[in-house]
């Protein structure tokens, strides 16, 4: 990504991989972007794949966040089961997770 201004740059270039998490989509292969989510979109991480290379994370767009996150003390299985059960499948889009930022 090319951008002259150092705020943005260096919210780009933090990488999160935590459930939950509020990232902004900054694809590094701009022709590789997934259908339903465009560059720069807010989302936050709501799975990830169970394989052990650990490339990818299944995101979903920020209204989701503010549905599911907003019940107080959640446990992990807990958050976990919320993430399956409130997200529609067709609104989490897997996405390397270095396409993602803080």
């Amino acid at each position: 990504m090319i951008t002259n201004d150092l705020q943005l740059y260096m919210k780009f270039q933090r990488q999160p991989r935590v459930l939950g998490t509020l990232c902004y989509y900054a694809p590094t292969n701009k022709l590789l972007v997934p259908p339903g989510i465009k560059p720069g979109d807010r989302v936050f991480i709501c799975g990830y794949t169970q394989s052990g290379d650990d490339v990818y994370v299944t995101v979903a767009d920020v209204h989701y966040w503010s549905q599911t996150m907003s019940l107080p003390d959640k446990r992990f299985a807990e958050l976990k089961a919320q993430f399956v059960n409130n997200i529609p499948k067709d609104k989490k889009i897997m996405v390397i997770w270095k396409d993602l930022a803080q």
